[in-house]
């Protein structure tokens, strides 16, 4: 196995289900988001506002690549929802392990982000005056890069044996 990366729309738990895989399988974990905020000492939102949003998309590539030149075994990572979008980034997965999208409603990801702590630290998001409507216009904007990915999962009714046998055949998949 190589490295098992989770993409998908913000507030679709993709931090969360690379805690819960990275526990269950015993396989290490990595957040880009959270590396780009402890290697640039700002917060997502700080690094759009102040260096803007295509500087944050070059990190982001950055950290992916840096990822996968320095894991070449056993490793989950939590994508920030636009990893995938920008540049050869989704290429670079699929080459480098099993991409998993993880898919939300739009019911599903409103209420998670009407209901989030920290909501502020989504910038595409945090100035949204209909949520839903903004949340949908992302997913439109995405959801073709997203379906590319090797396996999709509803996160809807989602538990860690519905990861099981994609966790199997990746490990197993030669590259």
């Amino acid at each position: 196995m190589k490295i098992i990366f989770l993409i998908g729309m913000p507030f679709a738990g993709k931090s969360y289900w690379a805690r819960k895989l990275s526990q269950h399988y015993n396989i290490p974990i990595a957040d880009t988001d959270k590396i780009i905020e402890s290697e640039s000492g700002k917060s997502i939102a700080k690094i759009f506002e102040t260096e803007g949003e295509n500087a944050f998309r070059k990190m982001e590539q950055n950290t992916l690549d840096k990822l996968i030149a320095e894991h070449n075994e056993g490793l989950i990572v939590a994508c920030g929802g636009g990893t995938p979008v920008f540049f050869d980034n989704m290429a670079k997965m699929k080459n480098a392990g099993c991409v998993i999208y993880l898919e939300a409603n739009i019911i599903t990801l409103t209420s998670r982000f009407e209901s989030a702590e920290e909501k502020n630290n989504r910038p595409l998001l945090a100035s949204l005056t209909d949520v839903e409507e903004g949340l949908l216009d992302l997913l439109d904007d995405r959801k073709n890069i997203y379906e590319q990915a090797d396996y999709v999962l509803s996160v809807e009714g989602l538990s860690i044996t519905n990861f099981d046998k994609i966790i199997s055949e990746c490990i197993s998949k030669q590259y």
